[in-house]
């Protein structure tokens, strides 16, 4: 976990770290990287060649902690860090330590203690670290998080190898798929040159990719009891107003899907949602967004291209960024008349047909939803049509404000 960076001193820590999105195919990218690290290996093992089992070593600063642990688990050890934890000696000269001891202690008599104590120094400062009972049951590994108000954890990629992670936002008390792997420590030092931080975050990303699916399907299993998403999986729905959804209560779709409509009078109020199948941040990745794309007779209003495209659009098209749920019912406003609101993508889809339209003529329209990842639709993720009969006299506001914006 490359504590050099995150601890400034031994007695003095702080934490800044950059955060990085879960992969959107962690396995791969995990199967990728170790078959390069281990077809680099054999090579260089093969040549005679300095890769050969060997890690570039930092200097030490001297003696590590004396003791040795062991416990039923097979956490405690001696461990050799990738990077290692740089602290300050009794002359306030900076040293970095590699060869760390570890410490498991599980129970003390009869209570549960499930700490983790880090040894860096031939003195005994140690940095201690609580076993995540939740996290470790999601990722179905020993995860480990620092015992302080700093998002810092240690995760086990295998028997032997932990994963130092951190996550640039603190008070962080669960993973959320932002962390950065920042150092690796391992029993056998020849593991560290498989693991080296970028196989190491691909790793991690497996393993986050794998507890979220598991956390996904128990949880869709619970909202098939609603049914407003049992009926409407994979579905944008429209209502004529956002009380209609259950706004308040993410992932809790009790709204009655009686409510939901499939045609409007153009120009009234209209609001829509829709129900996923999976999250944005499992199929996708924590750096994807929700985009909506609004399409009548072949005339399209992408909402993150339009907002992409310039400074003006950029202000009137928010960015959606909610991607930890299933249910994406809080009631989003194409047309608001209380509160004097447009979705601009959607008005822009109107105007862009508004010499085609006829008085009493039915239109429809097409929305879709995808997941987005920098500016560019990764897949479809929920669909819906709705029908709008023309009504030039309830248009008329709403084209004059838009035209004004557009022509300004």
């Amino acid at each position: 976990m490359k504590l050099v960076n995150l601890f400034k001193t031994a007695t003095l820590a702080t934490a800044m770290f950059c955060a990085v999105g879960v992969s959107n195919d962690a396995n791969a990218q995990f199967g990728k990287k170790l078959k390069e690290k281990l077809a680099k290996a054999a090579a260089a093992a093969e040549g005679g060649g300095e890769a050969a089992g060997k890690v570039k070593k930092a200097k030490e600063a001297g003696d590590p902690y004396g003791e040795d642990f062991t416990d039923d688990t097979g956490t405690s050890g001696t461990y050799t860090a990738l990077d290692g934890i740089e602290f300050e000696n009794a002359m306030g000269a900076k040293r970095r330590q590699r060869t760390l001891k570890l410490k498991f202690t599980g129970r003390d008599g009869d209570k549960f203690v499930n700490e983790l104590k880090v040894f860096y120094n031939k003195e005994g400062a140690a940095y201690t670290f609580n076993l995540n009972d939740k996290e470790t049951k999601k990722l179905g590994t020993k995860v480990y998080r620092y015992d302080n108000f700093h998002s810092i954890w240690l995760v086990e990629a295998e028997e032997g190898v932990l994963i130092g992670l951190n996550n640039k936002s603190t008070h962080r008390y669960q993973l959320d798929g932002n962390e950065t792997a920042t150092d690796v420590f391992a029993k056998d030092e020849a593991k560290l040159e498989v693991y080296d931080l970028e196989t190491a975050q691909a790793k991690f990303e497996q393993m986050m990719s794998k507890g979220k699916a598991k956390e996904d399907e128990k949880k869709r299993a619970q909202l098939m009891e609603y049914e407003a998403y049992k009926q409407n999986v994979g579905k944008v729905v429209f209502v004529d107003s956002y009380t209609r959804f259950n706004y308040k209560y993410m992932d809790k779709p009790s709204e009655n899907p009686d409510n939901f409509i499939s045609s409007r009078e153009m120009g009234d109020d209209i609001f829509l949602g829709a129900y996923f199948k999976e999250k944005i941040g499992t199929s996708c990745g924590a750096d994807c967004q929700l985009n909506i794309v609004y399409e009548m007779n072949g005339k399209k209003g992408d909402r993150v291209a339009l907002r992409n495209s310039s400074a003006k659009w950029n202000k009137m098209i928010s960015v959606k960024k909610k991607t930890d749920r299933f249910c994406y019912n809080s009631g989003h406003q194409m047309i608001s008349s209380r509160e004097n609101i447009i979705d601009y993508a959607f008005m822009y889809t109107l105007y862009q047909n508004k010499a085609t339209f006829k008085e009493g003529q039915t239109y429809n329209m097409t929305v879709t939803m995808f997941s987005n990842r920098d500016g560019n639709n990764e897949a479809e993720i929920a669909k819906g049509t709705v029908s709008f009969k023309y009504k030039a006299a309830k248009m008329e506001k709403w084209f004059k404000q838009f035209r004004e914006w557009y022509d300004e």
